[in-house]
């Protein structure tokens, strides 16, 4: 209240107190945009930091090398022949290990026999294409497709074969018939 143009006390303490809250809110609005700033200049920092382990990501996965066709096709091919001749004991060799221990050898003997059984003995193999897979977190791997030429039934199979173990593996392995004589 103002009496003869004078303030009342409970006046000019509501006024005091407006002003120390001004000088406390200046105060912290200061330290906000300090840390707010602060906090830019990390991030933009930081930022620039990602930034390049992400070319350096990159950039290292554009230096591999490239996988071999003519390697990963003689183990194909090398495949194809063994399993035609009954030659099991190098099956192990040419497929990856995560492959040999997803079933006994026994196993792949048996199913390997029944296909030849159905198909008939190989008479001649003809490549037909080969795709490169690259993605994320998997490795890169080559995706062969033949033509196998048998007695009584051609099939289309299809190799998925990997760099793993020192050399060129089989990952995976499809057939398709083609046609029925």
């Amino acid at each position: 209240m103002i009496k003869d143009g004078k303030f009342s006390k409970n006046t000019a303490s509501v006024f005091n107190g407006f002003h120390q809250f001004k000088s406390h809110f200046s105060v912290v609005w200061a330290i906000f945009t300090a840390s707010v700033e602060f906090t830019t200049v990390i991030n933009f920092k930081m930022m620039r930091i990602v930034l390049c382990l992400a070319a350096l990501f990159i950039l290292s996965g554009c230096s591999q090398k490239p996988l071999d066709i003519d390697s990963a096709k003689k183990v194909v091919e090398q495949l194809i022949t063994e399993t035609d001749a009954e030659n099991f004991d190098k099956l192990e060799d040419l497929y990856t290990a995560e492959f040999n221990n997803s079933e006994p050898l026994e196993v792949k003997k048996e199913k390997l026999l029944q296909l030849k059984s159905v198909l008939g003995n190989v008479t001649g193999i003809e490549f037909l294409s080969s795709t490169l897979v690259e993605e994320f977190g998997q490795p890169r791997k080559l995706v062969l497709e033949y033509r196998v030429l048998h007695t009584r039934i051609n099939s289309i199979e299809k190799f998925s074969v990997v760099e793993a173990e020192g050399g060129y593996r089989i990952a995976s392995h499809s057939v398709q018939s083609e046609n029925v004589k």
